[in-house]
Order: C-alpha cells, then structure tokens, then sequence
C-alpha cells in the first residue's frame, strides 16, 4: 500500500541506486510527496505525527483527527498553521533526500480527497493555527 515518505522494497529496492544511475543517464528526479498520511497502526509517520499532534481536526467542538481518503486508503492531514507540524514534516524529508533526488513534488495540498463531494476537507476542518497565524 501506499505510504508516503517510503519506498516499496520490491519495487524500489534501492533508491539512491537508482537516482545514481538517472544521473549517469543524465536524467534529473523528481519524487513525489502527498499530504494524505495513511492512518494506519505501526506506520512510523502516522505514528510521529500523533504522537506530536500535528493533524488537522474535525472542529474546535469535536478535536479529533479528520479522516479523509486518498491513495493510501484512510488518511489524516498535516495542519501546516502549526509551526511543531512544519518542523515535523521538513524532519521527513532528511532521508527521502539523502538518496539523491534532485526535487520533490508536494502534490494534493489543497488537500484533495476522494470521499467528499467538494474533493477537499470540509469547511469546518479546525486547522489549529499558530498564534502568529490569527490561531
């Protein structure tokens, strides 16, 4: 299953190996990175980012992780407004980087869902900002 921030080991055994060999190509690479964090039990970035708390919620009425689906299946979304999530999620990038991609692609920020008539998060979604931010 999908999961950002990883690679399948069948397919992708070696990341780095693989960037080196487009770059003696002479080809560039370019990874991509979705929002949508699969919500699934020992997945250690769904588990990084509630243990830092860093989802955005329901409501200010109902403060529990939305749920939205996209590529993984059943997901939660980063509350980018919040400066402990934006630490969190730069954090991640440190390894996907080191392989050697050359750029990342941040794609569905809006954030897109499938299970939503509008394909967002509702309106209501609590996106708990900073204090600097108006929160």
């Amino acid at each position: 299953a999908f999961r950002v921030f990883t690679f399948d080991p069948q397919h992708f055994p070696d990341p780095a190996g693989l960037n080196a060999y487009l770059h003696a190509q002479g080809v560039r690479a370019v990874w991509m990175i979705d929002p949508g964090v699969a919500a699934a039990p020992g997945y250690p970035v769904y588990a990084s980012g509630t243990d830092r708390d860093v989802w955005i919620h329901t409501s200010e009425a109902e403060p529990a992780p939305i749920r939205g689906t996209v590529w993984p299946g059943p997901c939660v979304f980063p509350d980018y407004t919040r400066a402990n999530c934006r630490r969190w999620w730069a954090d991640l990038y440190t390894e996907f980087l080191a392989t050697g991609v050359d750029g990342v692609w941040n794609d569905m920020n809006e954030p897109a869902v499938f299970d939503d008539p509008s394909h967002t998060l509702p309106v209501g979604a609590w996106h708990r900002a900073d204090e600097v931010l108006g929160g």
